[in-house]
């Protein structure tokens, strides 16, 4: 995971019984310069309805901070 040269968010949910927590912090040390964010109450799936605007929000700023997104994009 070392080849991964830009900045990576990792965002995991503190309740996937399928790939547990625990994976996803050994992922965010291998990845140098890389974000984990534990959303809490999120299982495997990631788009589940009542957190997609936390999700959303995550990626705008993870983009924003790496300079990935223009803040002239942004609404």
């Amino acid at each position: 995971m070392e080849a991964i040269r830009v900045p990576a968010l990792i965002m995991h949910g503190d309740r996937d019984p399928l790939v547990l927590p625990r994976m996803a912090v050994a992922m965010a040390h291998a990845i140098p310069r890389s974000r984990l964010v534990m959303v809490p109450d999120m299982g495997h799936m990631m788009f589940d309805r009542k957190l997609e605007a936390h999700i959303v929000d995550m990626i705008r700023e993870h983009m924003q901070v790496s300079g990935a997104l223009p803040d002239k994009c942004l609404p």
